[in-house]
């Protein structure tokens, strides 16, 4: 069946660019929580696990009858609750997803250039404006461009991470690098978080040129083994670079002057430009990012309204006007100076990541094949596993997030006291 004109190969790209968001950045972090060998074999776990989904959506998209299928309409042979709640999670993800670009570039832009901090007010609006433009756009085909750049922003990333890991051998981390680690829930709800592109499969097997179950594994084939493995080079090298990178991206690691890595780059007389060119190049990436991220999220969000309101809406009209409103909000985030984007990241990888990547495709698949074998099974597992596994990383998440501000707290009153002993002393003496 002819459709709207991908290749696999353009395919393919679609969905790395997908995965290939904030997630790349975090790859160090999470090889950090769980170990430089425990951190791979998780990522393989995962990468397996989602190919199977990925193979699972496709095959249920191929059994919705018309030209344009989507998510929502695969769901939709179910039931029209499996339908709402897949369209929910996937605008809650992509949602998300661009609250955390907007984050991250501003937060970027204002370390890189600490002289236009106070022009917030004018930076952001501008990215945002950018970033608009970009996504305004009615089909992923006007995308392709953005793909390229994107994936030339990884390779770049991934090529200098690599260079300084083997270049620094010598230097010694404050702590030592593990083999295994402990803190499962956050390095899993991180890979979940990057492994998930499902939100676009069935938009891109809608739009290939030759629509067959085939050549849409192909694309899921070539997208998880290619996603995976530059997951695991800028994973295990940029650990094996910065150490302990104590729950932040290995961007935000060269940008915090203190750190190790930094002190080695002084010593050797080098200025870190590689790295600088790196923050650039990556903020690049999110720009690409963003609109391949809210076009789901857009036409999700266009599906509720039309289920809860009726379709009478002129459809240009709410693309629109839904585009606008995304864009709004995340603008108005964009301005909270205190937001930040890493327990974002691994609510969105432990709650819609995982029902988009996980949950709905095992219901879907289940539901479409109508009989018991040996692929429904292991379908059957993973949707139960997803389900637990969301409870288990939240409630993780959510806890140690309450700790670290109750530390915070304890540390400023120490602090207080502190100071207020010292201006006491003072006081004393001048008497």
């Amino acid at each position: 069946m002819k459709g709207g004109g991908l290749t696999v190969f353009s395919g393919t790209l679609i969905m790395i660019t997908t995965m290939m968001g904030s997630g790349v950045i975090f790859m160090p972090s999470s090889f950090s929580d769980v170990g430089y060998i425990l951190g791979p074999l998780i990522l393989l776990a995962i990468s397996l696990v989602s190919l199977f989904t990925l193979y699972a959506i496709s095959y249920a998209a191929s059994k919705v009858k018309g030209e344009k299928v989507t998510y929502y309409s695969a769901g939709e042979q179910c039931s029209s609750i499996v339908a709402f709640g897949i369209d929910f999670c996937i605008a809650l993800q992509g949602f998300g997803s661009c609250v955390v670009y907007i984050i991250a570039v501003r937060k970027w832009i204002f370390k890189l250039i600490p002289s236009v901090k106070g022009y917030g007010l004018i930076i952001v609006p501008l990215l945002i404006f950018v970033m608009f433009l970009l996504a305004i756009q009615r089909s992923l085909k006007n995308l392709k461009f953005v793909t390229y750049l994107s994936v030339s922003s990884v390779f770049y990333l991934m090529a200098i991470i690599c260079f300084y890991s083997f270049s620094a051998r010598e230097m010694v981390h404050e702590e030592p690098l593990i083999a295994f680690g402990s803190k499962y829930y956050s390095a899993v709800s991180n890979i979940i978080f990057a492994m998930g592109c499902h939100q676009n499969i069935v938009q891109v097997y809608s739009e290939l040129e030759n629509r067959t179950i085939k050549n849409i594994t192909m694309v899921s084939l070539f997208s998880i083994i290619s996603g995976a493995s530059i997951y695991f080079i800028v994973g295990f090298f940029g650990y094996r670079l910065m150490g302990d990178l104590k729950g932040v991206s290995v961007l935000d690691k060269f940008l915090d002057t203190t750190s190790t890595f930094r002190g080695w780059l002084a010593a050797k007389g080098d200025n870190g430009y590689a790295w600088y060119i790196g923050v650039v190049v990556f903020i690049a990436l999110l720009f690409c990012a963003f609109p391949i991220q809210l076009h789901p999220t857009r036409n999700s969000m266009m599906n509720m309204y039309c289920q809860m309101f009726g379709s009478e809406t002129n459809k240009e009209t709410l693309r629109i006007s839904i585009t606008i409103l995304i864009c709004l909000v995340c603008l108005i985030l964009g301005l909270i100076e205190k937001l930040q984007y890493e327990l974002v990241v691994g609510l969105i990888g432990a709650t819609g990541t995982n029902a988009i990547t996980y949950i709905f495709p095992c219901i879907l698949f289940c539901y479409t094949i109508k009989k018991v074998n040996l692929a429904s099974i292991i379908s059957s597992i993973v949707g139960i596993f997803g389900v637990l596994a969301s409870i288990y990383l939240v409630y993780q998440l959510l806890s140690e997030h309450s700790s670290s501000d109750a530390e915070k707290k304890k540390e400023i009153v120490k602090d207080d006291l502190t100071k207020a002993k010292g201006e006491d002393a003072i006081e004393i003496k001048s008497t």
